[in-house]
């Protein structure tokens, strides 16, 4: 992505309006910042289904 768009890139998923797959994980973290994600948005744990404390961990030391 930086090779087409030099600008600063915020990204992330922050709720799951109609669907059943995670909002976010380590997995989907990871291809945010591999596409080249400058910011990326995680939400505060329990604000949605199923992400909790250790989610909040392992992507918040990940990036």
């Amino acid at each position: 992505m930086k090779e087409y768009f030099k600008e600063l890139v915020i990204a992330g998923k922050i709720h799951a309006a109609g669907t059943d797959e995670p909002v976010i994980n380590i997995e989907i973290a990871k291809e945010f910042i591999n596409a080249g994600t400058d910011i990326l948005l995680i939400p505060a744990p329990y604000t949605i289904p199923h992400f909790n404390e250790e989610d909040f961990k392992k992507i918040s030391y990940y990036v």
